[in-house]
């Protein structure tokens, strides 16, 4: 739990698209995850994140993230970001919906200091997820609704971003998980991410699952 309240305290995110790297199975109540992900983008771009998750109980768990991006990424944005995830069907697959939300300012440059703009946005991530715990896909949309400050003129807006995504997971306490997503903004287009997340697991509870292929 130390993991989620430290990330919690200071959280900044990427204005990137950024991709969950969480499958449909939820933590026991009491376990807890910290990970590292790395993601590139089509545009191209590319970030580092950093995430924890903790168990709730009842097949609902939450985590918080904290990311950096890279030097691609052609603007600098500061937030604060948080998801709850819940199991509401465990058979014959687990169907798990996930939803998530962050503010953000974002400073954004150009290649002429005629193109200077801040923007802020409250972003929601509503999302489904279906699969197992080794194999999952699911869908996502991204609603942001904010103002961008452009040419010394605010400009309010709405942004919208559904997107398809698969991955797998690998491991027990220690996993690995490859995932690729792609979207389509009404903003900027389409696009895809390809990332793949490193997760260390500190359990209450041995994990015994091991057919892999269910």
């Amino acid at each position: 739990m130390r993991i989620v309240v430290l990330l919690a305290v200071a959280t900044v995110v990427a204005g990137c698209y950024q991709p969950t790297y969480i499958s449909p199975e939820p933590l026991a109540a009491g376990d807890y995850c910290g990970s590292l992900a790395l993601t590139g983008y089509s545009y191209p771009s590319a970030s580092v994140m950093l995430q924890g998750r903790a168990g709730l109980g009842a097949g609902v768990d939450a985590g918080v993230r904290l990311s950096f991006p890279g030097e691609l990424c052609p603007y600098v944005p500061v937030g604060l970001y948080g998801d709850i995830k819940w199991n509401f069907l465990s058979s014959p697959y687990l169907f798990t919906a996930d939803i998530g939300c962050w503010y953000e300012n974002v400073a954004e440059g150009g290649m002429s200091e005629h193109w200077i703009s801040d923007s802020t946005w409250w972003t929601a991530w509503p999302g489904l997820l279906i699969g197992s715990r080794t194999w999952y896909g699911g869908a996502r949309l991204m609603i942001r609704r904010g103002y961008r400050m452009e040419y010394g003129r605010l400009q309010p807006g709405w942004t919208y971003a559904p997107a398809l995504l698969a991955g797998a997971s690998f491991g027990d306490r220690f996993r690995v998980t490859p995932q690729a997503e792609a979207f389509w903004s009404s903003n900027d287009g389409f696009a895809l991410t390809l990332g793949v997340n490193l997760e260390l697991h500190a359990l209450n509870r041995e994990l015994v699952d091991t057919d892999w292929l269910r």
